[in-house]
């Protein structure tokens, strides 16, 4: 069995486990493994959220912390008359709201799939997945501007962002989704000193393309950008090869010149957030790990799983969900793609799979795992005080030793969907907990 193959396997029980899980929602239980240690968080906020979470990660900027909130509206029979979007602002050192978006507005047709959230300035920006991007003052969270990126609702759904948006403070930068048709999806810039900011309709501006390749299946993008000191990082991805290929990429964006292009074979730019830059290196963690110098392309050291049929090593490749890779001291804490149950399907000892790992940055090599006990998670752990903190699916809170891979304690109390991004703001560890018979959830601050 190719590589590629017991990818598609593991991916495919991931997806099987968390649709369980979504399908039972409130029915499904913490996963109860007997003599785990108990953790009792020493919480010093709790805030009950008004609407529900949506896929689009939350922002931090100093105290504050910026969330989009699904908002369905029901009449007296329980029947929903309404859903609304709105952008909500919350002050981290007390857990109260310090606004919520003066214009809730309605989308023509809701979906969970917003962008992140990125500041400019005073500005609060994000992209729904009809491509209009939506401006918020971050004084007031009025809505300042709403820009369509094509001409024609069809032409900006294709424009629209595949995955993260990201800024340099002056401009928005993403890779585009495209559709079905064999056309090339550039990656674009909007150029935010075109927006008009003093008039209420959508207004129209189409974003310039910065790169782009002739052969639309070389051109397809799953991973979060990133940008460090000028420079844009992606990596697009390309289907025709079957045991994976990629281009990596980095534009300076004082001249929007391409610096370097870097071919990757053998790995498939499917992970949504596996780009991490420290010092002069970059970093991808895909189905291969990669250290690549930033400044030349060049790859100094990469990591490949086995092809198997028969693994004889731990499974370290992160999970194609994550929604971000924590780096603490020449370490990287992260998810990976492996279920409970991995060792069923695949010819792999029980031993070798983990859902979270511990991995050296230099040589990649694992120092510990935790092995999995409940669902699937793509979050990643934070990291204070010599502790690993992560909020798994159906796992609980687990507080982790970070020097030894040792389980301190489990608090069952806490639920997640095992995707959400958590955040240290000063000793506070700032999570979700959530309640899966209404999904709605309360925003959480433990001391740590």
């Amino acid at each position: 069995m190719k590589k590629l193959s017991i990818v598609c396997v593991l991916m495919f029980i991931t997806v099987i486990f968390t649709s369980c899980d979504l399908l039972f929602g409130g029915k499904r239980k913490p996963i109860e493994e007997n003599n785990e240690p108990v953790y009792k968080p020493d919480y010093a906020w709790q805030l009950q959220l008004d609407g529900k979470q949506l896929s689009s990660q939350a922002y931090t900027e100093g105290k504050y912390f910026y969330l989009l909130e699904f908002i369905a509206e029901v009449n007296n029979v329980g029947k929903r008359i309404q859903e609304k979007i709105r952008l909500v602002k919350i002050d981290m050192e007390s857990g109260t709201y310090v606004w919520k978006s003066s214009k809730v507005f309605q989308d023509s047709s809701l979906n969970f799939s917003f962008s992140n959230i990125v500041k400019i300035g005073d500005r609060l920006y994000y992209m729904s997945p009809y491509g209009v991007v939506y401006c918020h003052s971050d004084l007031t969270g009025d809505l300042e501007a709403a820009v369509r990126i094509g001409m024609t609702e069809k032409e900006a759904i294709f424009n629209r962002f595949s995955n993260d948006i990201v800024t340099d403070g002056i401009d928005i930068y993403w890779g585009s989704r495209g559709n079905s048709d064999p056309i090339p999806t550039p990656f674009f810039k909007l150029d935010t000193s075109k927006i008009d900011y003093n008039i209420d309709e959508i207004q129209t501006i189409l974003p310039e393309s910065i790169y782009v390749r002739e052969i639309y299946k070389e051109c397809t993008y799953f991973t979060a950008p990133i940008i460090d000191r000028g420079f844009l990082y992606f990596i697009t991805s390309n289907f025709d090869y079957t045991n994976g290929k990629c281009i990596l990429v980095a534009i300076d964006l004082s001249t929007k010149n391409i610096l370097w292009e870097t071919m990757i074979e053998r790995t498939y730019g499917l992970v949504r957030h596996s780009l991490y830059i420290n010092e002069d290196s970059l970093y991808v963690l895909d189905y291969s790990l990669l250290k690549v110098n930033k400044n030349t392309g060049e790859i100094i050291f990469r990591y490949d799983e086995e092809e198997g049929p028969i693994f004889t090593k731990p499974l370290i490749s992160p999970s194609k969900y994550t929604c971000g890779i924590q780096y603490h001291e020449g370490k990287f804490y992260y998810t990976t793609v492996a279920s409970r149950d991995a060792h069923l399907q695949i010819n792999i000892a029980k031993e070798h799979v983990y859902s979270l790992v511990c991995v050296n940055a230099e040589d990649f090599r694992l120092e510990w795992g935790f092995h999995p006990v409940g669902g699937t998670s793509s979050t990643f752990p934070i990291i204070a005080n010599d502790r690993a903190y992560i909020v798994t699916h159906l796992d609980g809170l687990r507080v982790f030793d970070i020097k030894t891979g040792q389980l301190i304690g489990v608090d069952k109390t806490v639920l997640g969907w095992g995707d959400e991004v958590t955040f240290l703001y000063k000793n506070y560890y700032i999570f979700f907990n959530t309640d899966f018979d209404t999904n709605r959830a309360k925003l959480c601050a433990i001391r740590v």
